[in-house]
């Protein structure tokens, strides 16, 4: 089932991700309120996060019924979605990069075969010196991957939007004592990689995905039900966030992010759901990968800021330049490796699944 508002939803967060990013490249003098919004760009991850829940949790629904073994079924299915791109990532930046010391690597040297390997099996995201240091925006890739390992048991224990709003109460509150614990009990030397891990690791980001399973309850199964008891721990939770601001700012829009899929559900805004929106979420896992390597080519050839910068105004003019020629280009890459690496090894996967069951069936019978 293919609905159009969660594949703009993509193609916004990929559009954020982007103008988060650009915004970190060339010359940065324009108005606050502008550094503002582009920083804010970093919680597409967070959009992508929701989407992600609500159509799996979606297609695995819709496949349960139809197939032998869908457990089975659904990793083959990520696997091919993700591994291919990822791999062809993991090759071109070590390319790009080399294999030298930088910032996510902390004290350590160089890129080891551990962490290559880590990589490799998606595991990457257990270690602070690895969880970002091979593939930009890896972090992410890890994390997505870690959660299609649950999901098989969380579909089969989350069957209703209370128990969804359950799952994620207790993935936040489990999340920030976890973070108290481990940002008093550093296991790295280095203070502000480690709290940079602490942002990015898995646990901190279990609750968005909670959030869209909730909207999979809430919009599928037109389940608005939640206990008195649910909505008295929500209210609890915020009133005392006013008091000592101790939810993560990227939860607070996860729970934005879920009004914005209602409403969509409901209406499908133009201003929101239109063809560039579903374009530029139909090439996003694409684009995710490949518009950090643009902006790196983009700064080699010193084509990030075109006009003398003399204020405020010309600053925001080379930005919105850059931001253009970011998204046209990475959008023209994007298309190209839709077509001859994601859909290509899509179809293997899809044709692997085909003769598993067939097997299954010649067994079963």
């Amino acid at each position: 089932m293919k609905l159009k508002y969660i594949d703009a939803l993509r193609g916004i967060a990929i559009l954020a991700v982007i103008i988060v990013h650009t915004g970190q490249c060339g010359t940065n003098n324009y108005p606050g309120i502008v550094k503002t919004i582009i920083g804010h760009g970093a919680m597409g991850v967070q959009l992508f996060y929701l989407a992600s829940a609500f159509t799996l949790f979606l297609s695995y629904n819709y496949r349960k019924g139809s197939e032998i073994n869908p457990k089975r079924n659904f990793f083959i299915r990520r696997f091919f979605r993700i591994a291919p791109m990822y791999y062809l990532g993991i090759i071109y930046y070590l390319f790009q990069n080399g294999f030298g010391p930088r910032y996510w690597l902390g004290d350590a040297q160089g890129i080891t075969l551990g962490n290559i390997i880590s990589n490799i099996t998606f595991t990457h995201g257990v270690n602070p010196y690895w969880i970002n240091s091979l593939v930009p925006g890896g972090w992410s890739i890890t994390v997505e991957m870690t959660f299609y390992a649950i999901v098989p048991f969380l579909f089969k224990k989350i069957s209703s939007t209370n128990q969804a709003v359950n799952f994620t109460i207790l993935s936040l509150v489990f999340s920030i004592i976890l973070r108290f614990i481990l940002f008093r009990f550093p296991i790295i030397s280095d203070e502000v990689l480690w709290n940079n891990y602490l942002l990015l690791y898995f646990p901190n980001q279990i609750a968005l995905f909670g959030l869209g399973i909730t909207a999979y309850f809430m919009i599928i199964k037109n389940d608005k039900k939640v206990t008195a008891f649910n909505y008295l721990i929500i209210s609890a939770l915020l009133i005392a966030h006013i008091i000592w601001s101790f939810i993560p700012v990227h939860f607070l829009f996860g729970l934005a992010f879920l009004t914005l899929i209602s409403s969509l559900s409901k209406h499908e805004n133009p201003l929101l759901v239109n063809k560039l929106t579903i374009f530029l979420g139909k090439i996003s896992y694409s684009a995710y990968l490949v518009h950090f390597a643009v902006l790196y080519w983009l700064t080699q050839f010193e084509y990030v800021d075109f006009i003398r910068t003399q204020g405020e105004i010309t600053g925001l003019l080379n930005y919105l330049f850059r931001l253009i020629l970011v998204v046209v280009i990475t959008s023209i890459i994007s298309m190209a490796l839709l077509k001859f690496i994601e859909q290509p090894f899509q179809k293997i996967g899809k044709k692997i699944i085909v003769k598993l069951e067939q097997t299954n069936i010649i067994v079963y019978n």
